[in-house]
């Protein structure tokens, strides 16, 4: 840092504008929108959050920001000025706004972008000077959708017990103020983002028949058992065949992700034999692999009074096998039998 030039000596942590800001006031940085240490980092979070400040650093690795979705944001930062033997923590505050609105402070420092715990505000902690340091808890950034021709900025504020670092109230003049305040402002940075329209998710379909072998209608319960599943996947069951009353339609949303289980009642006519098809799409703001995840598809008799057929035969064979719909986490007062099951694994 320059000293002898600096206009403050209290800032101890800053967030570069650009990779030859080095905390230095005035700045070296000859630009302040484009600052490699707000980390826009799409919908999946970073594997090793440390890799920002280590082979990365250097590195401007953002990814688009994908629109109508949750994206990850990550800032870092470095130290300077710390006193001897003592721990400073700074923490960190993101903003968001529309260019059109970037020389009214008092109206987007009101757009504060939430931090992934939301109990938590995110914080670095420095303990000597030329650290690189990155906030604990990354920000979930949920973008609108903006108007043609404008574009989103985020900007980042660091705040210590010895430079608080205020948001000015009143407007700034021009682009060019608001972009000397960001430059000469070691506690301040800017990055401006454009949207993208969300990524192809993962989405798999599976074809499997069933039906009822019994020459009369009767009641079934078709039940779908997860495992492993990222919360938020959507499992899809479609039968529109004539004889499946009514025609299956519906989607389930994991939400256990160790173990998830829903039940679709449905009436099969006689002799029937029709396709399920089955489609499972991960959602876009979770990690898109299907890798160690399982689905199993039963198909069970349902029973009527507890009579499974008007056939006393038949009835007295499937009540040798039939169990209480409590065995398979259904809430009822009739029996089932297992009829067929198919299980998706994915490697």
């Amino acid at each position: 840092m320059n000293n002898g030039d600096a206009l403050t000596d209290n800032y101890q942590i800053f967030i570069r504008d650009t990779f030859e800001d080095d905390g230095s006031i005035p700045s070296p940085s000859e630009t302040a929108c484009v600052s490699p240490d707000i980390v826009t980092y799409g919908i999946n979070p970073l594997n090793d959050p440390n890799e920002l400040i280590v082979e990365d650093w250097n590195k401007d690795i953002n990814t688009p920001v994908v629109k109508d979705y949750r994206n990850y944001v990550y800032i870092r930062g470095s130290s300077m000025n710390i006193p001897e033997g003592q721990d400073v923590k700074g923490e960190i505050h993101l903003y968001y706004t529309k260019a059109t609105l970037l020389l009214l402070p008092e109206t987007w420092q009101r757009n504060i972008i939430p931090p992934q715990d939301p109990e938590q505000t995110p914080f670095m902690i420095a303990s000597e000077n030329g650290q690189h340091l990155y906030a604990q808890n990354p920000f979930k950034w949920l973008p609108e959708e903006i108007g043609e021709g404008d574009h989103y900025c985020l900007i980042a504020r660091v705040t210590t017990e010895e430079a608080p670092n205020p948001v000015p109230r009143e407007k700034f003049a021009n682009s060019g103020a608001f972009t000397d305040w960001i430059r000469n402002n070691p506690g301040m940075a800017w990055r401006n983002v454009t949207l993208v329209s969300g990524p192809p998710s993962i989405e798999q379909a599976f074809t499997f028949e069933f039906g009822n072998a019994d020459p009369v209608e009767e009641k079934h319960q078709i039940q779908g058992i997860s495992e492993n599943f990222s919360p938020g996947t959507r499992i899809h069951f479609s039968c529109e065949a004539a004889g499946v009353n009514p025609p299956i339609n519906t989607s389930h949303t994991i939400v256990d992700p160790e173990n998830d289980t829903w039940n679709i009642p449905v009436t099969l006519e006689g002799e029937l034999t029709a396709p399920l098809t089955v489609t499972i799409e991960c959602p876009f703001d979770a990690p898109l692999s299907l890798t160690g995840a399982s689905l199993k598809v039963k198909l069970m008799r349902s029973s009527n009074g507890g009579q499974f057929s008007e056939d006393q035969e038949n009835d007295r064979l499937l009540n040798l096998y039939a169990k209480p719909a409590s065995h398979f986490s259904i809430t009822s007062e009739e029996k089932l039998v297992q009829m067929g099951e198919c299980t998706i694994k994915f490697a």
